[in-house]
């Protein structure tokens, strides 16, 4: 069963790729504010975003009960890439909206075009073998940055602002919540 429907979810996406390119797939892009949840950064307003793809005619219907799914990425890289991949066979947002989902997906703050702060590029705020890694050099000991940038509560509210737009937005109680890797 599992193979079946992988074969038929790669036959799909050769049609899936045609209709995206034709515009059939609806894109949307947004940002969603809202008040920093670093303790660094204290009453800052952050940005995530949000990409959403659906059909036509689900964008049309009107009717998204048990169809709306929110993708989270992990700690290694942003949604695009592993969502909505433009190469054929590797965009699951193509997928599921080809499959009468509206799917989002979303940059939590200082991945892909979320909100970054400019510390957040500073190498020497990096611990120290990561520091090694990305070829940082001249670093005192202690981090020139002394709060955290980033933190599972912080990350939890951020999604729970997107969640909360994504329900208001398609007047539903509920979605599908889909984290890949640590973002799961």
């Amino acid at each position: 069963m599992v193979h079946t429907l992988r074969l038929l979810c790669t036959l799909g996406y050769v049609i899936c790729s045609v209709l995206s390119l034709s515009g059939q797939l609806i894109l949307r892009e947004d940002s969603i504010s809202h008040p920093s949840y670093l303790p660094g950064f204290p009453n800052q307003t952050h940005f995530n975003y949000l990409r959403e793809k659906v059909s036509p005619a689900t964008d049309a219907s009107g009717n998204f009960n048990g169809k709306v799914m929110l993708r989270i990425h992990g700690s290694a890289g942003s949604s695009i890439p592993l969502f909505d991949l433009h190469v054929p066979g590797y965009s699951w947002m193509d997928d599921l909206a080809l499959a009468g989902y509206d799917v989002f997906c979303m940059d939590l703050v200082g991945y892909g075009k979320s909100f970054k702060q400019a510390v957040m590029d500073d190498r020497c705020n990096l611990s120290g073998l990561d520091r090694t890694t990305a070829g940082a050099t001249g670093c005192s000991f202690s981090a020139p940055y002394d709060s955290t940038l980033q933190y599972s509560i912080s990350e939890n509210q951020e999604i729970d602002a997107v969640v909360h737009h994504i329900l208001s937005y398609r007047n539903v109680s509920q979605l599908n919540l889909l984290g890949y890797s640590l973002g799961g």
